[in-house]
């Protein structure tokens, strides 16, 4: 079931991202969790009670043929490895 993330799910959500960025890191997941994490802009899909996979939608302005407009960009998008080529991404992204 995808539904927007809970306070509870953030420390899952962290491990995920801490596993699966963890080559890559240079402690960039300890800055965006710390800076800007927030419930309200992740989507998580749960199989029980355990995250298997989320997206984060975050608030992004930017310059449109010279105008600002608000847009948002897609961070973090981690399935775990145990629960890929089940159409888990594809969800989120068509809820997003």
């Amino acid at each position: 079931m995808i539904t927007k993330a809970e306070p509870k799910d953030k420390q899952q959500i962290l491990a995920l991202w801490k596993e699966e960025f963890a080559s890559d890191d240079g402690g960039y997941t300890k800055f965006f969790f710390e800076r800007y994490y927030r419930d309200e802009n992740t989507f998580v899909l749960k199989e029980g009670n355990q995250v298997v996979a989320s997206v984060i939608k975050t608030p992004h302005w930017m310059m449109l043929h010279g105008r600002m407009i608000q847009a948002s960009m897609i961070v973090g998008a981690v399935t775990h490895p145990d629960h890929r080529e089940k159409g888990h991404f594809h969800s989120l992204m068509n809820l997003v």
